[in-house]
């Protein structure tokens, strides 16, 4: 596809509102969740409108796409979804919070095109803590 001057180089999905931390700061936790645990914004995209999503985006031009969520590797699908990215945009930043270090590092660096993987860690916090 022939790239035009308008048509814009990245994107970013916010592919999940479930965490594995409770962080206070956090502006996706205000307000996330019913007092039965139920996400008040709506479904998350599934596995496969997520890929169709990928498509998307890749048929328009995007060449890299930023992961970021709640967190992303909360979801049961997020490895299958991770190497699906990696084959169709040139560079995935996923952005994450770091809680699973070691293990998450060890599971990303067998993926195939890893190497277009770079991973953000959130370090941030309020008052004392950031």
């Amino acid at each position: 596809m022939k790239k035009n001057k308008s048509t814009p180089e990245f994107a970013t999905w916010e592919s999940t509102l479930k965490c594995n931390m409770y962080c206070f700061h956090c502006g996706l936790r205000a307000g996330l969740f019913s007092h039965d645990n139920r996400d008040l914004r709506g479904p998350q995209l599934s596995t496969i409108e997520a890929l169709s999503m990928f498509e998307e985006l890749s048929k328009i031009g995007i060449r890299r796409l930023i992961i970021s969520g709640g967190e992303f590797t909360t979801r049961a699908d997020w490895k299958y979804l991770l190497r699906h990215a990696l084959k169709k945009f040139d560079n995935v930043r996923l952005i994450s919070n770091g809680f699973k270090g070691r293990r998450l590092i060890k599971k990303l660096e067998v993926l195939p095109g890893c190497d277009r993987l770079v991973l953000s860690v959130s370090l941030d916090g309020i008052g004392y803590i950031h």
